[in-house]
């Protein structure tokens, strides 16, 4: 019979840098992180290739994210589960009820208790909620909100986007001007490289996303 570890590295193989991570967190328990868009290929990847078996779908709210955990068994009681982020901001993943019809029940209970859509579901109606319940009401979402206090969120969205948490007051900025200054003081705001170096121990340490910071719109996912 082939190891779990064999199949880790076809995996590995098959799906280069969407495979983000593996891990064995204890005997006959293994953990992959993957990329979402792959999970759908991937889940079929095992089924069509190892006689996995599917056994079910686990979702978490974490405020800013849900976490998707696909769990498979690979044979003698060993599992490996596949684990992807969905932003709250999309709410969506394929399906893969299109080829694992049991995976039906579970993604309609997801998508009741928690609003994430499954994309291609042969079947999107309401499992569990009373079909007279408003539509947007989903009892297991949580708030869009991370894990910054909202007194905080401003200066937590200035130190990540310009390394330091305060601005120049303008008073200060004006005397500068007078005195043939710059307006800006000498800091991590005006300094490339050392603002360079701010955004890579953010990005190291992982704050950026324990804090929920979209580098694209340079600001927190929530207000």
């Amino acid at each position: 019979m082939i190891s779990v570890e064999e199949i880790i590295s076809k995996l590995k193989e098959q799906f280069g840098d969407k495979f983000i991570r593996y891990y064995k967190k204890r005997d006959k328990r293994y953990f992959a992180n993957v990329e979402k868009d792959a999970v759908k290929s991937m889940v079929k990847f095992l089924i069509d290739n190892f006689d996995a078996r599917f056994i079910t779908i686990s979702c978490v709210d974490n405020g800013t994210d849900f976490e998707m955990v696909y769990h498979i068994d690979v044979g003698g009681g060993n599992v490996l589960s596949l684990r992807t982020i969905v932003k709250k901001e999309e709410s969506s993943i394929d399906s893969i009820a299109e080829f694992l019809p049991a995976a039906q029940w579970i993604e309609r209970e997801i998508s009741d208790l928690f609003g994430v859509k499954f994309e291609g579901h042969p079947d999107p109606r309401r499992l569990l909620l009373p079909f007279e319940l408003p539509e947007g009401v989903h009892p297991l979402r949580k708030p869009m909100e991370g894990v910054i206090p909202k007194d905080q969120r401003p200066s937590v969205e200035m130190l990540i986007t310009k390394g330091q948490p305060l601005e120049i007051a303008p008073p200060l900025a004006r005397r500068r001007e007078e005195l043939k200054l710059s307006s800006q003081l000498p800091t991590t705001a005006v300094v490339e490289d050392a603002l360079k170096e701010v955004h890579e121990i953010v990005k190291e340490t992982g704050f950026d996303k324990e804090a929920g910071y979209d580098w694209e719109k340079k600001r927190l996912r929530y207000k």
